[in-house]
């Protein structure tokens, strides 16, 4: 015999001695091991529908998890359409809420994701080891009722070491693999479902009243008012807007908000949206007995007060034998007087918790109506100008002396110019180098929030500091004051202001 002739035999005779080992083998395998092999074909079957109702077929759904049980249980609401019917729909309520406001929606979808809940794949039709899937012992437990009488129940187990995104359940013992977003409800504690919005938009027509911020920190709360008297005073035809700013300051200061700024302050009342349900019954341990901060508001006919405590924080890095516990300021436990509930707002959410009053004064204080003053006083090198502003005659004088209107127009446009260039609030030191008060009809007083403000310029080689009623704002350039003065005498010598500086 040839040589190739006998290397093909014994080729030939080792590819059958392996192939009876295989079968051997295959014979003599455990019995779940040989189920493993039937468990790889199933599971690559067909998607497998096990509920296929509609959410507003579901009477009831219980969950019971690691963080308890809860029900949603259905209930019926009226609707009236214009021609007089009455249309009903469906809603679902829980008890375990404890009076906090649902979501609705997440609540809807929740019910009608196990109202028509299909499975991936089906991984064993009749299971007898139910250990290995989670199931022995299930995470969670899902009981459906439908309102023609058919109920379901499903348990679920560990998620699928090889698909992450899927977890095991079963119905039965058939166990199946269902994707886990799809079937998430089932592990959600009942607070997943409060719902988070927990003040209403802002309407169209609509401002922020007021809002007035207390603070441990602070020596006086901060108060800030819709500017009424603009809207007033654009009816007038011989106004002109002079802002851009909506609201303004009555306390610390009487100044106007940056309009940009502004808008965190007072707009983020409107509309505020929670970044989680922390407890739903109320309790003194997150700092809400005592609150650090206090903001209290008006808009849409509603006053509310919004309670921030303690900071909520999760930690960074556990000690060690060198370094402290390292955590990180996730929000501050919030909550909505009179509303059950108290949440978590998020850092970026919350403003008022932090915020320095004098970051947010407009680089333009003042902006009042000029027939809103009685009087302009301004007061350097031991001189005194009084300005009487006559609002029923539209007229302007010094003294006895009278002042031409647009030149006095254009004055106090300098006047509540845009002055600021940045923050101040150090030390003033020495005596004013120029003083200016505005003095305000009563009728105007009462919308302004004050009879009279004060801006003092203290002196600097290249900036001045200015003062509103005695308190620091911030730093302006030199030459303003010089163009003032020039101005106030070219107003006295009958001569054109020029406000360009």
């Amino acid at each position: 015999m040839s040589k190739t002739a006998k290397n093909a035999l014994i080729a030939g005779g080792a590819c059958l001695v392996l192939a009876i080992a295989a079968v051997i083998l295959l014979l003599t395998a455990p019995k779940n091991e040989r189920k493993s092999s039937s468990e790889t074909s199933v599971s690559q079957s067909q998607e497998v529908q096990i509920t296929s109702k509609s959410a507003d077929n579901v009477l009831a759904i219980s969950v019971k998890n690691e963080h308890g049980s809860f029900t949603f249980t259905r209930k019926t609401r009226g609707s009236a359409s214009e021609d007089g019917t009455v249309s009903a729909s469906y809603y679902w309520t829980s008890d375990e809420l404890l009076g906090v406001g649902q979501s609705d929606s997440a609540v809807r979808s929740f019910i009608s994701g196990f109202a028509a809940l299909s499975a991936k794949s089906v991984v064993e039709e009749n299971a007898e080891d139910l250990e290995k899937y989670g199931l022995q012992s299930p995470r969670a437990a899902v009981s459906v009722t439908f309102d023609d009488g058919t109920k379901t129940e499903l348990f679920f187990g560990i998620e699928n070491p090889a698909n992450t995104s899927t977890v095991y359940f079963r119905e039965g013992n058939r166990v199946m693999l269902a994707y886990t977003n799809g079937v998430s409800g089932a592990f959600k504690d009942i607070k997943d479902f409060a719902n988070l919005l927990i003040t209403k938009a802002l309407g169209d027509d609509e401002q922020v009243d007021y809002i007035t911020i207390s603070r441990k920190d602070l020596e006086e709360p901060v108060e800030i008012r819709y500017m009424s008297e603009l809207a007033a005073a654009r009816d007038d035809e011989n106004y002109v807007v002079s802002t851009l700013n909506t609201h303004r300051f009555t306390s610390p200061y009487n100044a106007e908000i940056n309009v940009s700024k502004g808008g965190t302050l007072v707009g983020g009342v409107c509309g505020l949206t929670m970044k989680d349900c922390a407890y739903l019954e109320a309790s003194a341990k997150c700092g809400l007995d005592e609150p650090f901060c206090t903001v209290k508001f008006s808009y849409g006919g509603e006053e509310r007060t919004l309670l921030l405590g303690d900071k909520a924080k999760q930690v960074v890095s556990e000690s060690t034998a060198d370094t402290p516990q390292l955590y990180e300021v996730t929000g501050y436990y919030a909550a909505l007087a009179g509303v059950p509930g108290i949440f978590v707002i998020s850092t970026q959410a919350a403003p008022w918790y932090d915020f320095n009053p004098a970051d947010y004064v407009s680089a333009r204080p003042l902006s009042p109506y000029i027939y809103g003053c009685e009087s302009v006083e301004i007061s350097a090198s031991g001189e005194v100008y009084a300005f009487s502003i006559n609002a029923e005659s539209k007229t302007f004088s010094l003294g006895e002396k009278s002042v031409d209107v647009e030149n006095f127009r254009k004055f106090f446009e300098q006047l509540v110019g845009s002055i600021g260039e940045e923050v101040y609030t150090g030390e003033i030191v020495g005596e004013p180098a120029v003083s200016v008060k505005f003095t305000y009809t009563d009728d105007y007083a009462k919308l302004y929030g004050a009879k009279e403000n004060t801006l003092r310029f203290y002196g600097g080689e290249r900036k001045n500091i200015v003062a509103l009623d005695g308190k620091p704002i911030f730093k302006v350039r030199s030459v303003y004051t010089e163009r003032l003065l020039e101005n106030v005498q070219k107003l006295k010598n009958g001569e054109d202001v020029n406000i360009v500086w």
